[in-house]
């Protein structure tokens, strides 16, 4: 899938937590939205929801073994290729 049920995760939890006036980094989003989806059984993938969390291009890893950690890092594009990207991306809404 795209990741849905782990961005409306997101969603729901980044609002619930600013309606509590509590904060939260986007690293703690992606392990509570992990907790989230595995309580539900819902089978949501461990990086879905970091696609969504962090900006840009970016590399997520995560070593073997629990409890998970992903990490998440930029991913610096020349222009050059920014170009060609740009150039071959089609978006489709359906």
């Amino acid at each position: 899938g795209l990741g849905t049920s782990s961005i409306l995760s997101a969603a729901v939890l980044a609002a619930a937590t600013r309606a509590a006036a509590l904060t939260y980094s986007a690293e703690a989003l992606v392990h509570g939205v992990l907790s989230v989806e595995q309580s539900m059984a819902v089978g949501g993938g461990w990086q879905d929801q970091a696609g969504g969390l962090f900006p840009a291009f970016k590399a997520i890893s995560s070593p073997k073994g629990l409890p998970l950690h992903v990490s998440v890092a930029p991913l610096t594009l020349s222009p050059e290729a920014l170009t060609k990207i740009e150039a071959h991306l089609c978006v489709v809404f359906t």
